[in-house]
């Protein structure tokens, strides 16, 4: 039975596109400047795009793209600006203790990852849709033949929820500027 341990050591393309990422989460995280944050951020959502390419789901990797990186980093640039957090004046923050707690954390969390990374995980009983069920469909149409079939109503619930949430943002940004 194949592992997924056995899957990433054939695919050196994702240690290197993993690596990177969590190079690049880490010049996020320690960036002054939150616009900087940003564009590390957006590279970073590039990277675990690439890992998803990796793992054969196109589709979530392009969803990745558009949504993450498109849509989502608009808006935390839009909060950016909008709060005006550019200055690195008033961005002073006093940590105290909390920086040696979280110092022993982060290590602990490496701990456990790398006794999780020495057990083997098998992928699993093969269900409804194995892999080469996907190849022979492909991502995008395995997708959407479940998302418009047997999840048809939560599919629209959720798009009709996302427009009330837009019509709102709209009327209460209206009212501001009158």
């Amino acid at each position: 039975m194949e592992t997924v341990m056995s899957y990433f050591m054939l695919n050196p393309a994702f240690y290197i596109f993993a690596g990177l990422a969590v190079i690049l989460a880490i010049f996020m995280i320690t960036m002054p400047n939150p616009v900087y944050s940003a564009i590390f951020l957006v590279l970073t959502f590039f990277c675990i795009s690439v890992i998803y390419i990796t793992l054969e789901a196109e589709f979530i990797a392009a969803i990745q793209v558009l949504v993450y990186t498109g849509a989502i980093m608009v808006l935390f640039l839009f909060v950016i600006m909008l709060l005006n957090l550019g200055r690195d004046a008033d961005l002073v923050e006093h940590s105290g203790p909390m920086k040696y707690i979280s110092i022993i954390v982060a290590f602990a969390i490496l701990i456990q990852i790398g006794l999780a990374a020495k057990v083997t995980v098998n992928i699993g009983e093969k269900g409804m849709f194995p892999i080469e069920k996907i190849r022979e469909i492909g991502n995008t149409e395995a997708i959407a033949g479940l998302l418009f079939s047997d999840y048809l109503y939560p599919f629209e619930i959720a798009s009709i929820l996302l427009l009330l949430g837009m019509i709102g943002a709209i009327i209460i940004s209206k009212k501001r500027s009158e």
